[in-house]
């Protein structure tokens, strides 16, 4: 107390700003120790968090995207058959550079029943390297491979989709068993896609996130540590001992406990509130030392004391609240994938995923009591391909498509496209349905298109076989086997002639034939 009383008053207050700082100082990091930053950095990780999810989602997406790309192939009548007999000529026209889809699909292998292999290639450019692609990884593990898809059921379809490592270079493999159109009866072979992971689609998917992605090789027994504000994502190789790790730089970053800005805003602070305390205890002061100057026979000259108005004892501190906006590209993208995964790539109808979809909407939401199902199959369509080509050929899948999709009805329907030259429309009505008149119509539009065939036995234009099939239902159960029925009809009709229809009366069993 006595060496207190022996300090004057500006070094009291000195002393004074001092302990205040140092309280001022204690409180402050004391709440952001156990408040504030905890708060911080629990926000970082949640946003960070959902930045990995949005690259699961797009992974994800792209790997739907295969499996719909591998399953048109692998659930087609005419893929069974040339398990059953190759030829050149389906390759051409079926799976050759011409015939797929170059921005889906790098290399293809097709397996028979036994595994053995029929034909595979690379996609090169405008080039395709035929050879099996699985060749030259280990054939223990392609076994293995192909042994988890031989346990997939035979009743319906189903693939594998995984990642797996060719020179170096990552790859999305897609895996699934030969069945028929109807995606049923599974046994027939095994069908194998692989798709290249190109800068090109990492780049997408970082410019759709918002984050930094790179996705790397790490060989068999290294270790991968992620860098700060780096997550790691790794897939096994099942053809390999290898993994690939997905390495995703967020744009959210860990936040510093202390930043230099910070600091010297404090610094700022304390100098000021030092100054301000300093300054006041001046001004108060000012009069008694005024006075005594007076008494002094030296007035000192100069020395002004700084202006009070330029100190400040409050410091405004401001945190900086960081707005994480929802990525527009990613919804655009997903909004494009999901378009894609249930429509057709060549006329924009609907596939036949969407064709179920809708199906299953029909009866188990809307519960419509009345189903029908009519396939189109285009006549002497190989003989219009070979005579006029391909992109005549699309051009008239495109009308069809666009001239059936515009077809007016009171009843519930969607069209899509079953696959290559078949169509299927999918009738639902609370009523039951004239479907011989619904028929007429499509004949009447189709005919109305007048596209030339002067290589079809049964017209100048082209024509279609048609099957249908129709019957009242109680669940979703009862809608697939129309689909048999419509098909039964389909052949019955291209076995007597073509162009005409026939429809199976479900309910009733009896199938009743219109001539042309």
């Amino acid at each position: 107390m006595r060496r207190l009383k022996n300090l004057s008053l500006q070094q009291l207050t000195l002393l004074m700003s001092v302990l205040l700082v140092m309280l001022f100082l204690l409180f402050y990091f004391s709440f952001k120790a156990f408040w504030s930053f905890d708060r911080e950095v629990s926000a970082v990780v949640k946003r960070q968090q959902n930045e990995v999810e949005r690259v699961r989602v797009l992974l994800t997406l792209a790997e739907n995207q295969l499996i719909t790309s591998l399953e048109d192939y692998a659930a087609w009548d005419s893929m069974i058959k040339y398990t059953e007999d190759p030829s050149d000529e389906f390759v051409m026209d079926n799976i050759g550079i011409d015939a797929t889809e170059p921005n889906l699909v790098d290399g293809i292998a097709i397996f028979d029943d036994k595994r053995n292999f029929i034909w595979g290639g690379w996609y090169r450019g405008d080039t395709v390297q035929e050879k099996n692609i699985l060749d030259e990884r280990s054939q223990p593990k392609v076994n293995a491979l192909l042994n988890q898809v031989s346990a997939f059921p035979e009743q319906y379809i189903q693939s594998l989709v995984t990642y797996t490592i060719f020179d170096n270079q990552p790859y999305l493999l897609a895996a699934s068993k030969i069945c028929n159109s109807h995606e049923r009866d599974c046994r027939h072979g095994y069908l194998v896609f692989l798709r290249q992971i190109k800068p090109m689609f990492t780049n997408a998917i970082a410019l759709a996130t918002g984050v930094d992605l790179s996705i790397q090789v790490l060989r068999q027994g290294a270790l991968a540590t992620p860098l700060s504000n780096h997550s790691l994502l790794f897939k096994q190789d099942p053809l390999g001992d290898d993994r690939l790790t997905i390495d995703i730089g967020h744009s959210e970053h860990q936040p510093k406990f202390v930043t230099l800005s910070e600091l010297s805003a404090l610094s700022g602070f304390v100098a000021l509130m030092m100054l301000f305390n300093i300054g006041v205890v001046s001004i108060l002061v000012r009069p008694i030392k005024d006075a005594q100057i007076v008494l002094e026979t030296f007035q000192r000259t100069g020395g002004k004391l700084p202006n009070a108005k330029s100190f400040y004892s409050k410091e405004m501190r401001s945190f900086a609240h960081h707005i994480n906006k929802l990525i527009t590209q990613l919804e655009v993208r997903g909004a494009q994938l999901q378009w894609q995964s249930y429509h057709d790539p060549l006329t924009g109808i609907a596939n036949r995923r969407g064709l179920y979809d809708s199906l299953e909407r029909y009866v188990n939401q809307h519960h419509f009591q009345y189903i029908a199902i009519v396939l189109l199959d285009i006549d002497y369509f190989k003989p219009f391909n070979d005579n006029y080509g391909h992109l005549h050929g699309d051009k008239a899948l495109k009308r069809l498509a666009q001239a059936l999709n515009d077809i007016e009805t009171t009843l519930e329907c969607l069209v899509c496209r079953f696959g290559g030259e078949e169509f299927c429309f999918a009738f639902a009505s609370d009523a039951p349905i004239n479907i011989e008149k619904q028929l007429h119509i499509i004949r009447r539009k189709i005919e109305s298109l007048g596209i030339k065939h002067e290589f079809s036995p049964t017209s100048k234009f082209l024509t279609v076989s048609i099957g249908a099939a129709t019957r009242k239902v109680t669940d979703y159960a009862q809608v697939e086997p129309l689909f048999q029925r419509a098909d039964e009809a389909l052949y019955a009709v291209k076995n007597s002639g073509k162009d005409n229809y026939k429809v199976d009366f479900a309910d009733t069993y009896e199938a009743h034939e219109n001539a042309q």
